[in-house]
């Protein structure tokens, strides 16, 4: 049986988890919209990149919105039912921190498997600067959320 606590640490963790839902479509307003979140190479001339590598990555991404929008709305839940004292709040953020860790674990293979995490392609890349980021986020945030949420189950 998990507790109903309403202390400061249960307060900012929810507010995490809601900001980690806004960022999430916050990236993909900006993905759809803007050239900010997306690598360099998507854009560069043809001759200048392996004609495939564009269209395998956008093939990539387009496979997460739907995912991405599951994991957020679990994770905004899961703040709602934490602000509240709920003890609904573990089984939403351990759900939603599993389809973090899940996301955040096949971008990073997909990513490492292209070489986009190469020093040379971070350093001059938003893009992929961002990509890297996020993906620590994902792994940092979900390995939090589960811990702690697991330890409200445990009592």
């Amino acid at each position: 049986m998990i507790v109903s606590t309403r202390n400061a640490a249960d307060r900012a963790h929810a507010i995490a988890l809601f900001a980690t839902g806004a960022l999430t479509c916050l990236y993909w307003v900006l993905f759809f919209l803007t050239n900010l979140t997306r690598p360099d190479f998507t854009s560069w001339p043809e001759s200048a990149r392996t004609p495939a590598l564009p269209a395998v990555y956008d093939g990539f991404e387009s496979a997460f919105p739907a995912a991405d929008a599951f994991t957020g709305l679990c994770l905004a839940v899961a703040g709602l039912y934490l602000w509240a004292g709920d003890r609904l709040a573990a089984l939403f953020g351990l759900v939603g921190a599993g389809a973090l860790l899940f996301l955040g674990l096949i971008d990073i293979q997909f990513n490492v498997l292209h070489g986009f995490y190469a020093p040379e392609r971070l350093a001059n890349d938003t893009g992929l600067s961002i990509e890297l980021i996020i993906n620590i986020g994902c792994l940092t945030f979900g390995v939090f959320t589960a811990l702690r949420m697991w330890s409200k189950l445990k009592g």
